[in-house]
């Protein structure tokens, strides 16, 4: 019997791995097998999950680089699971027979990652609220600052000769006063 069992046997494996080779080569991400398949919306759905809680950490300690490194990964994972869920739900009666434990498994896992993903949006908007009001209140202060205090250049300030170096550096904040401040005029 062993022996009808290898002769029958694919050339490249088992039955299932074959399907998910013809599944792979034909655009198909998932395994055409429900139980194979639901295991990898499971595993990528961790791995969002994981790494959305890595960024919620980053958040909330302020670390922007970490924040700035898990964007790049973020991104592409996202896609990849933005493929999965949409060729999921087009195989939808597919995973009717896949086992509760399964289903249920990944359903949590997606609650959570809507949870996770929806605070660290809210995080973000707070951190941009943030910078806004600190660039706003900066430039504020930078127009307020022109206004008010004269700014004079090298370039602007009387040419003096060599020789005079003292004079000119006791002379020149006399030259930016106004004849109404007491300036000599």
């Amino acid at each position: 019997m062993r022996q009808t069992h290898t002769q029958n046997a694919h050339p490249h494996g088992t039955h299932a791995g074959a399907q998910a080779r013809s599944a792979i080569t034909a655009g198909k991400l998932l395994d055409t097998n429900p139980e194979i398949a639901i295991e990898a919306m499971i595993k990528i759905t961790k791995s969002l999950v994981i790494l959305s809680e890595k960024e919620a950490q980053a958040l909330a300690t302020s670390d922007y680089m970490a924040i700035a490194i898990l964007q790049g990964e973020k991104e592409a994972l996202s896609r990849q699971y933005v493929q999965y869920s949409k060729e999921f739900r087009d195989r939808l009666e597919d995973f009717r027979h896949v086992s509760r434990a399964k289903l249920d498994k990944l359903e949590t896992l997606q609650k959570e990652l809507g949870d996770t993903a929806s605070r660290n949006n809210s995080s973000f908007e707070r951190i941009q609220k943030r910078a806004r009001k600190t660039t706003e209140s900066s430039l504020i202060t930078a127009q307020e600052l022109s206004q008010n205090h004269r700014v004079a250049f090298v370039q602007d300030l009387p040419q003096v000769e060599k020789g005079d170096k003292q004079n000119s550096a006791q002379s020149a904040p006399q030259a930016e006063q106004s004849p109404q401040e007491g300036g000599a005029a």
